[in-house]
C-alpha cells in the first residue's frame, strides 16, 4: 500500500489523491476539493462522488495540520445545505437513483448526520439525528436487495468503482453496528465477484453498465487498482483512483484472505456461473411493487424507467417529488400531462424492445478462465432488445488483446449506448471455451450490420482463413467466425473493426492455448477444418474442443448431445460457493477457510476449517 501512497502524494493531483496526501502527512491541493464544493452547491451531477472522498477526509484527518480549518468549515456549510435525496426540496441536476448513486448519497446523509446530529440541515429542515434515521431505513433496503439479487449494475467495471468508496466509508465510520456490518459484507460480495470474474487484474464478465474505453482494450478498467490492492493481480493504472484511495486508508474493513485465494490466476481451468438481478415480472414475488416510490427507485436503479409495468409509477413519483426540473425529467416534462394516464403503459408496451431494453434484469453469467485467456458472456440475455450500456460477451488474452461483438443501436450518448456498448442484443450461449452470439434483424432497423472488435495490432499474429479471423498473443489463441464473410472497416476503424454487412448474423468464438491445443498452426487447422453450417440463424458447429454445438435464435443450447441449462437460477455455482437465490447465509469456502455472511442477523464470520 505504501506504493499507492507514494505515487498518489504529489501536491497537485485530483481530489481522491488528497486522501493519500493527508494519510502520509503533507500539504494538500485544495483546488479539486473546492471545485467539488462549488459543484455540490450548484447541485450538479456526480457531486456525490467528490463529496464522498471529502467525507473520508473529514473523518480521518480533521485534526491534521494540513487540512485547513477554513476548508473544513466550508465543507460543513456545503453539507448542511446539500440535497441528499429526491424527496428533499429544491431543483437539481443530480442523478440519485442508479445503484451506485443511491448508496453514495445515503452514506453521505448518514455520515453527515453523525458529524452534526444536533444541527439543522437547512435544505431539508431535518436535524442530523433525523438524517441518520432516514438514511438507515433506505440503506437497509439497499443492502437487503444486494443480498438477494446481487448488484443490478452487474459486473460493472465502471460503477463498482463508485460502490466501493461508499461502502468503505460506511464500513469504517458508521456508528450503527448493523449498518457497518452490512456494508462490510456487501464489500465482501463485491470483492468475491471481482475475484471470481477477473483475469490478470481486469474485470472480464458481462457488464450491465460500461463505456467503450473500458472494453475496447481493458487498460482503462476502473477496477484495476482495487483488483491489484485486494488480490495482487495485475497492476495499478491510476494512483488517484476512487476505490484505491479508500482501500489504502481502510480503518475497520479487512478483505478476508480467502477472497484473494479465489482470484488465483494460475488455476488450470475455472468456471463460474452467476446470476445477478431480478426480472421485473417477478417483483411482486419479492415484495416489490410498481408504484411505491421507494420501490420505483429500486426499478430505476436497474434502468427500468420506461418499462410498461413501471412507467406510470415513474411519472407519479416524479410528480410527487417535484422532479420535473431535474436531469432527464426536464427533457420530457412536455409529457407531464400524462401523469396518472394508462396511455403510458399502453405505449411503452408497444415499443417494449426499446422501452425495456435498458432494464438490467435477471442475467446469467458464464465465465471460463485459464492461465492464458478468459471467455465470458451473458446467457440468452434479452435477445433482440435495445440495450443502453451493456457489454454481454468478451474474450481476453491480455489487457489489449480483447475480442467481442456488438450490433450498433444507431443512437449514441453516455446513457444510450454507443457503437460498441449497448445496441441490439444477441442471443448468446457459452460452454467452456466456445461462445455463440446470434443477432437477428433489429426490431427497429436503424442499423443493418453487426461487427467485432478485433485489434490486430494487439496480437503477435493475426490470420484470416475463410470466414475465420484468428489471433495469437503469447500462448493464448482466439478464433472468430462470422456467418457473413467479415471485412475490415475503412479508416479510421481499419485494424480493429470487423464488419458483418448483413442485417442478421451468427458469430462463433473459440479460444485455445498452447498447453492444450498445441501450436497456433495446430489450433488454426483444427478450428478452421471443423464442420460449421448455418440454416438461417440456426448453427451447427463441430468444435474440435467440446464437440458438436447446436444453437439457434430459438430453442435449446446443445453441446455434444446434451442440453445445457442457460438459466441456472442459483446466485453462484463455482468451486467456492453454491448459493441458492434468496438463501441466507452466503458460505464461501476453499476447504481451508470459510467466510459466512448472514444478512439477516447481520453477522460476518471468518474461520479456518
Amino acid at each position: 500500500m505504501q506504493d499507492c501512497f507514494t505515487a498518489a502524494t504529489p501536491p497537485a493531483g485530483g481530489l481522491y489523491a488528497q486522501i493519500c496526501r493527508l494519510e502520509v502527512g503533507g500539504e494538500i491541493n485544495e483546488t479539486p476539493i473546492r471545485n467539488n464544493l462549488t459543484k455540490a452547491q450548484n447541485r450538479e451531477d456526480t457531486s456525490d462522488f467528490g463529496l464522498t472522498g471529502t467525507m473520508r477526509m473529514l473523518y480521518l484527518y480533521a485534526d491534521s495540520p494540513y487540512y485547513p480549518e477554513e476548508l473544513q468549515a466550508d465543507i460543513k456549510e456545503t453539507l448542511l445545505g446539500f440535497k441528499f435525496w429526491m424527496d428533499e426540496p429544491g431543483p437539481d441536476d443530480m442523478v440519485f437513483w442508479s445503484e451506485n448513486h443511491e448508496v453514495l448519497f445515503l452514506q453521505l446523509q448518514l455520515l453527515a448526520g453523525q458529524l452534526w446530529p444536533d444541527e439543522i440541515f437547512t435544505n431539508s429542515g431535518h436535524t442530523g439525528a433525523e438524517q441518520i434515521e432516514i438514511a438507515k431505513t433506505r440503506l437497509r433496503d439497499w443492502f437487503h436487495w444486494r443480498s438477494l439479487f446481487g448488484f443490478t449494475e452487474w459486473h460493472s467495471n465502471v460503477y463498482f468503482n463508485e460502490d466501493v468508496p461508499a461502502l468503505m466509508n460506511l464500513a469504517d465510520f458508521a456508528e450503527d453496528t448493523e449498518i457497518a456490518t452490512l456494508a462490510s459484507m456487501t464489500l465482501d460480495l463485491l470483492a468475491f465477484d471481482l475475484a471470481l470474474n477477473s483475469f490478470k487484474g481486469f474485470l472480464v464478465a458481462p457488464h450491465g453498465r460500461t463505456y467503450p474505453d473500458q472494453v475496447m482494450g481493458r487498460m482503462s478498467d476502473s477496477m484495476r487498482a482495487a483488483n491489484y490492492l485486494w488480490t495482487g493481480n495485475g497492476s495499478v493504472n491510476d494512483y488517484g483512483n476512487f476505490s484505491a484511495t479508500h482501500i489504502c486508508t481502510a480503518q475497520r474493513y479487512v478483505l478476508p484472505p480467502l477472497l484473494e485465494a479465489v482470484a488465483d490466476p494460475d488455476r488450470d481451468e475455472f468456471i463460474n456461473r452467476q446470476r445477478d438481478g431480478i426480472n421485473i415480472a417477478d417483483g411482486p414475488d419479492w415484495g416489490l411493487t410498481y408504484d411505491d416510490p421507494e420501490h420505483v427507485t429500486f426499478w430505476w436503479s436497474m434502468g427500468a424507467y420506461a418499462d410498461w409495468r413501471i412507467v406510470e409509477g415513474t411519472f407519479q413519483t416524479v410528480e410527487d417529488w417535484d422532479m420535473w426540473g431535474g436531469w432527464l425529467w426536464s427533457d420530457i416534462d412536455f409529457l407531464r400531462p400524462l401523469v396518472g394516464s394508462p396511455l403510458l403503459s399502453i405505449v411503452t408496451k408497444l415499443v417494449e424492445p426499446i422501452a425495456s431494453g435498458s432494464a438490467l434484469e435477471e442475467m446469467h453469467a458464464y465465465i471460463y478462465r485459464t492461465p492464458d485467456y478468459q471467455l465470458a458472456s451473458a446467457q440468452d440475455f434479452k435477445p433482440g432488445y435495445w440495450g443502453a450500456q451493456q457489454n454481454v460477451l468478451a474474450g481476453i488474452i491480455d489487457g489489449e488483446a480483447v475480442v467481442f461483438t456488438s450490433y450498433p443501436g444507431g443512437v449514441s450518448g453516455d446513457y444510450l449506448g454507443t457503437d460498441w456498448t449497448g445496441g441490439w442484443l444477441p442471443r448468446a450461449a457459452q460452454f467452456e471455451n466456445v461462445l455463440v452470439a446470434i443477432y437477428d434483424e433489429p426490431w427497429l432497423p436503424i442499423t443493418d450490420y453487426s461487427h467485432a472488435y478485433f485489434p490486430a495490432a494487439a496480437f503477435d499474429e493475426v490470420r484470416e482463413n475463410g470466414n475465420w479471423t484468428l489471433g495469437r498473443k503469447g500462448d493464448g489463441y482466439v478464433a472468430l467466425w462470422s456467418q457473413t464473410t467479415p471485412e475490415w472497416a475503412a479508416p479510421p476503424n481499419d485494424g480493429f473493426e470487423l464488419i458483418a454487412d448483413s442485417i442478421s448474423n451468427v458469430w462463433v468464438m473459440e479460444m485455445g492455448r498452447a498447453t492444450v491445443d498445441g501450436s497456433f498452426d495446430d489450433f488454426e487447422d483444427a478450428v478452421t477444418g471443423a464442420p460449421i453450417e448455418t440454416d438461417g440463424l440456426a448453427l451447427e458447429y463441430d468444435s474440435p474442443s467440446i464437440g458438436m454445438v447446436e444453437y439457434a435464435y430459438e430453442g435449446d443450447f446443445v453441446v455434444d448431445g446434451s442440453v445445457i441449462d442457460q438459466s441456472d437460477g442459483r446466485r453462484f455455482v463455482n468451486d467456492y460457493c453454491v448459493h441458492e437465490l434468496g438463501d441466507n447465509p452466503y458460505v464461501i469456502s476453499d476447504g481451508a477457510a470459510t467466510l459466512e455472511l448472514d444478512f439477516e442477523m447481520p453477522r460476518r464470520r471468518y474461520f479456518n476449517d
